[in-house]
């Protein structure tokens, strides 16, 4: 069981995050929070209310009010020893805290009226908790609480004070790096302001995703969704995976941030790359064995490119090769602005160790910057075989009705083979290896599945879509409104002896992220031959 000293020393605050679900399924952040917790170790229990604050940079506005009630499970009357020995221990941290502290006394005052006003907050809600028992004096938490704040806030002045400096060094090596993007800082869904590096933290995926390869078509199964504000404007806020998780679905950072902690748990040498591609402004994810083997990971698509590297001649990129120039790259750990006098991707050489190729932020001061505890990510809350079954049945009897409301298939029966459907599964399975590793395998055994059910004088059409989401209508939209028009037409199919085949199949993956791939196909005999 936790101690109550070691809850105290416990300074993660509990990260709220408030998100509405539309009437189609749709998911948005409404408000974060972020809930300094440990007033609860005075009493065992607390009820505290939160103002809730939603929106994104400057338009930010309260949207409600939360009450909580805290409590400490299981709650238990501790000894007059244990009680002791807890308070000990806050005496001293609060002795270790104040070693480091350089601005004591100009902040005496604030810390008293911060006591002053906690205190007069516990006497309005002591109908509430009733007479319970003092598990640690008040005064000692809140003074350890209002002892770390004050740390943290120091260490990140000094830690900008110090960026001010560092960025003026870079920005006089050659006028040229003024106009590079170098990402230092930025807001987070809580409304601060926050060093790049401490979105980045190595994150483990236990049992849930096997290899990085998989992490990667993870990230990409994640639907992407540009942040946008009021008139269109693009917006820019870093969600932590915890954030991304609960509402399925992030942007460019997101992704990228939560692909570099994934790749850092598997203990590849990652980092986050700002730059650009053919498109303008972008962001992805860079793995190195070494300073001549170098990979991209473009985290929206799951792809990975070898980068050709610098060896003292020019070597051109391949013609699809979406990168363009490099202008800083960071992890958990290390910082790295791009000082050589061309950033074109084909040109950079990727030598972090080379202070004359890049400028490095000292890796001390990034250590020491407060960033969140790791998440847990959820081995897989989705039952494949069961989502399977349920789109089966909803997606044959969509198309059974399709077919028979299109009025040039008046008449024409929806005919469903077991046999038929049973044989396409190993395709599916196929699809989705392929979508991993990049490698196809088990063509030639469904090629020969096929020719053997299938008579030569029937005709045979096939035509497989992925998706990321398990809702049968959007998926069923989706098949009408293909690009290539190729479902459409095996829809509308005529023939003689006319056999339909439907199988669908979902790969879990870690939380709710799940790959769907559907395949519809048909045999028949063309009578029109």
């Amino acid at each position: 069981m936790v101690q109550l000293d070691e809850l105290l020393e416990d300074d993660e605050p509990v990260h709220l995050l408030l998100v509405r679900t539309d009437g189609l399924g749709v998911v948005s952040v409404v408000a974060a929070h972020q809930l300094e917790w440990r007033k609860v170790i005075v009493h065992g229990r607390l009820a505290v209310q939160v103002e809730l604050i939603g929106g994104e940079n400057d338009l930010r506005v309260p949207v409600g009010m939360l009450d909580l009630d805290l409590e400490i499970v299981p709650l238990r009357i501790p000894t007059a020893s244990v009680a002791a020995t807890a308070t000990a221990t806050a005496s001293d941290a609060l002795k270790a805290e104040l070693d480091v502290q350089e601005e004591e006394e100009e902040k005496k005052t604030k810390k008293e009226e911060e006591v002053t006003r906690l205190q007069g907050d516990d006497k309005n809600k002591e109908n509430k908790l009733g007479s319970t028992p003092t598990f640690i004096p008040q005064e000692s938490v809140v003074k350890l609480v209002n002892r770390q704040r004050d740390r943290v806030a120091t260490i990140q002045r000094k830690f900008r004070a110090y960026a001010k400096v560092w960025w003026k060094e870079f920005a006089a090596i050659r006028p040229a790096h003024q106009q590079r993007h170098i990402k230092m800082f930025a807001l987070n869904e809580y409304g601060v302001r926050r060093f790049v590096s401490t979105f980045v933290q190595p994150l483990r995926a236990d049992r849930c995703l096997d290899s990085p390869l998989h992490a990667a078509r993870f990230v990409r199964l994640i639907p992407y969704e540009k942040d946008v504000t009021i008139g269109g404007e693009r917006t820019e806020i870093w969600y932590s995976p915890h954030s991304v998780l609960s509402q399925g679905k992030g942007d460019l950072e997101s992704h990228a941030l939560l692909l570099c902690s994934l790749l850092l748990g598997f203990g590849l040498d990652a980092y986050v790359v700002v730059g650009t591609n053919h498109n303008g402004p972008h962001m992805w994810v860079l793995t190195r064995r070494n300073q001549f083997t170098v990979m991209f990971w473009e985290s929206i698509s799951g792809r990975q490119y070898e980068v050709p590297v610098f060896r003292g001649q020019v070597a051109q990129p391949p013609p699809d090769f979406p990168f363009r120039s490099v202008h800083c790259c960071f992890n958990h750990k290390y910082f790295f602005a791009n000082a050589q006098a061309d950033d074109a991707v084909h040109l950079v050489r990727f030598n972090f160790e080379d202070t004359a190729l890049w400028k490095a932020m000292n890796p001390d001061a990034i250590s020491v910057l407060p960033r969140r505890h790791n998440i847990t990510i959820k081995r897989p809350l989705v039952d494949g075989p069961r989502e399977e079954e349920r789109l089966e049945g909803e997606l044959r009897t969509l198309i059974a009705e399709w077919r028979h409301k299109e009025h040039k298939l008046q008449g024409a029966p929806t005919l469903w083979d077991p046999q038929f459907s049973y044989i396409l599964s190993s395709a599916l399975s196929a699809y989705e290896s392929e979508r991993v590793t990049g490698h196809a395998f088990g063509n030639v055994l469904f090629q020969e599945s096929v020719k053997r059910y299938i008579d030569v004088q029937s005709v045979f059409k096939a035509v497989p879509m992925q998706f990321s989401n398990r809702n049968a209508t959007e998926i069923f939209a989706a098949m009408l409104n293909q690009e290539s028009g190729t479902m459409l037409d095996l829809m509308r199919s005529r023939g003689d002896n006319m056999r339909f085949g439907l199988r669908v199949r979902v790969t879990a993956y870690a939380e709710t992220v799940c790959s769907v791939w559907v395949v519809v196909a048909v045999k028949y005999r063309d009578h029109s031959k």
